[in-house]
């Protein structure tokens, strides 16, 4: 797929877009929840897809970064947003979302893969 952009004379995503997304999703993160999720454990399958397209994005912008690096990163990150909802009076830590998290890269890194294969078809 990224080869494709680049022949059509494309650039790839930009870095700029996901560090911007990262900083919002971090910022929504530590906002006071309003209401109820709507079924049991809800708030881990947010995490699960969330980061999975986070791990999906980061691949795509980060071609050159080890994945194994970008793994740890983006679970660092995933670990930072856990610590500081649980240092507010109206959000908690969860070590579930934090494996949800995981689960999500996890997920995302290989789906990226595939599609910066430049066999891949849309």
């Amino acid at each position: 797929m990224i080869d494709r952009l680049t022949a059509l004379g494309q650039k790839p995503p930009s870095r700029y877009g996901f560090y911007i997304a990262l900083t919002v999703i971090l910022t929504l993160a530590l906002l006071p929840q309003s209401g109820e999720q709507g079924f049991a454990h809800a708030d881990k399958l947010m995490h699960f897809l969330l980061f999975l397209l986070i791990a999906l994005a980061g691949r795509l912008t980060h071609q050159s970064v080890p994945v194994a690096y970008l793994a740890l990163a983006l679970l660092a990150y995933g670990g930072l947003m856990e610590l500081m909802q649980g240092m507010t009076s109206w959000r908690m830590a969860s070590a579930g979302d934090l494996l949800a998290d995981a689960a999500g890269i996890l997920a995302g890194l290989p789906l990226a893969g595939r599609l910066m294969r430049p066999s891949h078809k849309l």
